[in-house]
């Protein structure tokens, strides 16, 4: 990997290396499956700049990585059974009630509790709760049935009993909203509620200043699963979907997304570790070759200009790294910024200072001669073909 460039399939191998799913590997990352191609001909094409500085450095140090520690359903069950029991004179929680709890049918719990997978979208549920009563204890347990109630209510349920005993109707409550609107074109929800919808996780997303990644991460779900203009942004969303939705919106803290530092930050931690190692003032240009963008770049940062998704993850990486190791965590960026920089073509990282990034050039140039090895292999098997004919 140090004498070649970063390329889609290394996304992929990374991706193995973690076992991590899809949704955590593009979050961790900031970029969509768009960004590269893990299989295929387009598999060797070199990712962008930065993308290949936070794949080497996760390579290196997996544990950089800021994903939770999603609980199975025992964990989050084994949290949740004391506090029930406390308040249901000392009543075992029922896996039948656990399904209720997480916004499914009730034979749900049974099947988790054997070992069934559970989808992204329940890992973040059962990650908000065991966030909830490791943080909160009785209060956790209490508002986890606060929001679980408020939603049933705006779904036609009396109270939190009452859900109990008839359990989720998923199927019958969004049926016949779902043909009403194809009927009419117009979301008319029943009993007066107000479940939640796609308008409300989109000011959920604004609230936090999410970006549309973060806020599919943080929730487990595709923008499919809602809308947020129009009148489908009316439309009630999955159950499961809307408690989280409505936990997020409560608890704001208890949202695993961590905050992205600016330039700024990581240019002021820099500055020390770079003169200790260079003897002389980093400038903004010069860093430049840190972050893997053109010369002039971080003034446009510097001057409001956004960054996008994958640069905030390489400023994240590159700040925790200076911030827990210093010179050593600045000694660890060159290593990773060195090597993608001799992978594509300059001789060390003092001739990339000189020269800056050429990331256009090289992107053209690298997709010139991906194209031009594919039409050599084509002749080659074109021509293999006609003397198998031909003996």
């Amino acid at each position: 990997m140090a004498h070649n460039p970063i390329c889609g399939a290394d996304i992929q191998k990374l991706k193995e290396f973690m076992a991590i799913g899809q949704l955590d590997c593009t979050w961790m990352l900031g970029a969509s499956m768009h960004s590269w191609r893990v299989t295929g001909e387009d598999s060797v094409l070199p990712v962008q700049t930065p993308l290949a500085f936070l794949v080497r450095g996760f390579l290196n140090d997996p544990t950089r990585a800021p994903l939770p520690h999603y609980p199975d359903y025992d964990e989050v069950y084994q949290l949740m059974n004391p506090y029930h029991k406390m308040i249901n004179g000392n009543k075992k929680l029922a896996h039948t009630k656990m399904g209720t709890i997480c916004g499914v049918g009730k034979w749900a719990g049974h099947s988790w509790s054997v070992g069934h997978e559970n989808s992204p979208l329940m890992s973040r549920w059962f990650l908000f709760m065991h966030n909830m009563i490791q943080q909160k204890e009785m209060a956790g347990y209490n508002a986890i049935i606060d929001i679980v109630q408020k939603e049933a209510m705006q779904r036609g349920y009396k109270d939190f009993e009452e859900l109990c005993k008839k359990g989720w109707q998923n199927r019958n409550y969004l049926l016949p909203i779902k043909e009403q609107f194809e009927k009419t074109g117009r979301v008319e929800v029943p009993y007066g509620g107000n479940p939640v919808d796609g308008s409300f996780i989109q000011r959920t997303r604004e609230f936090l200043n999410f970006s549309q990644l973060d806020i599919v991460w943080v929730l487990g779900a595709s923008f499919q699963s809602w809308h947020v203009r129009g009148e489908r942004a009316k439309m009630p969303v999955q159950t499961t979907l809307a408690l989280l939705a409505r936990g997020i919106n409560s608890f704001p803290e208890m949202n695993p997304c961590p905050a992205y530092p600016t330039y700024e930050q990581v240019f002021e931690l820099m500055k020390g570790p770079y003169r200790q190692r260079f003897g002389q003032s980093l400038r903004h240009d010069v860093a430049s070759c840190f972050f893997g963008v053109g010369k002039a770049a971080p003034k446009t940062w510097v001057d409001g200009r956004d960054t996008g998704t994958i640069m905030k993850r390489w400023f994240k990486m590159a700040y925790d790294m200076l911030v827990k190791d210093g010179l050593k965590g600045f000694d660890e960026i060159i290593d990773i910024v060195e090597a993608e920089a001799m992978a594509r073509g300059y001789r060390n990282l003092e001739d990339l200072v000189q020269q800056g990034w050429s990331n256009r050039e090289y992107k053209k140039s690298a997709l010139k001669k991906h194209k031009e090895n594919l039409e050599e292999e084509s002749t080659q098997k074109s021509a293999s073909t006609r003397l198998g004919h031909t003996g």
